[in-house]
């Protein structure tokens, strides 16, 4: 989940938004499994393959410490 950081969720969510329109889908439990169906596979991709390039550097970073913004 660590590497997912769903804190970054909203930015990759509108991949998932764009496609609806202005639909209101917001109450339907269909949406929101979409939403993580979405956002924790883009975010292991976009994410882990960052983490995998800067591995060494995000070590000394102090920033990326935390489980929901860094990794």
């Amino acid at each position: 989940m660590k590497i997912s950081r769903p804190g970054f969720w909203p930015t990759q969510l509108w991949f998932f938004l764009l496609p609806l329109g202005l639909r209101d889908m917001f109450g339907a439990p269909a949406f929101w499994l979409g939403c993580v169906y979405v956002c924790l596979p883009l975010g292991l991709l976009s994410y882990g393959w960052n983490d995998l390039g800067d591995y060494e550097t995000d070590a000394l970073n102090p920033r990326k410490d935390s489980w929901l913004f860094g990794a």
